[in-house]
């Protein structure tokens, strides 16, 4: 089997050509989308980037169709619009890499400890975007590591589910979009 890239999926369209389409490409798809109307370029990246991981990780798909692609693009679409319009102030942001600085190298326990209590911290915050910076300097800081290894992907993964799991939880009733950088 080949391995795809994460930023690409394979579209059937409707008459039959199967295409590539780029994270890229999608994003820009999705800034001059009818349902979103005017949105900042980094907002789609973000979001073209949580549509393709789950067809890719959750659904184990790199070739969709583009009726599958476009219903799950609209459901995306129809809740970031809840957030958007909403009142709430823009966002709340959090640096990963003070969170490791702070349990120090290595201390991956005290890390998930902290950034635990950073989440708890922060729910009920009215925030339309909750926001976590520095996500591959806090990676390598605990890894010890200077360059990217699959032990970095390992604990990246980790913190990424765990984020999912605490923010986006079904624990929690908030309408906030959650963003990784």
């Amino acid at each position: 089997m080949i391995d795809v890239r994460e930023d690409v999926i394979f579209v059937v369209r409707l008459d039959g050509r199967c295409e590539p389409l780029t994270l890229e490409q999608l994003a820009r798809q999705i800034t001059g989308h009818p349902t979103i109307g005017k949105i900042e370029l980094w907002v789609a990246r973000q979001i073209a980037h949580a549509v393709m991981h789950y067809f890719h990780t959750d659904l184990d798909r790199d070739i969709v169709d583009e009726a599958a692609l476009n219903e799950v693009l609209e459901r995306v679409l129809e809740c970031c619009c809840e957030v958007i319009d909403s009142d709430k102030p823009a966002a709340f942001s959090a640096d990963l890499r003070k969170l490791a600085v702070q349990a120090g190298y290595g201390f991956e326990l005290v890390f998930f400890r902290e950034l635990e209590k950073t989440v708890r911290d922060l729910n009920g915050h009215p925030a339309r975007f909750i926001q976590f910076t520095g996500l591959r300097p806090c990676v390598k800081l605990l890894t010890g590591k200077k360059n990217w290894s699959s032990a970095c992907s390992r604990l990246e993964t980790e913190i990424l589910d765990f984020l999912r799991r605490k923010v986006g939880g079904d624990s929690s009733d908030s309408k906030s979009l959650l963003v990784v950088r």
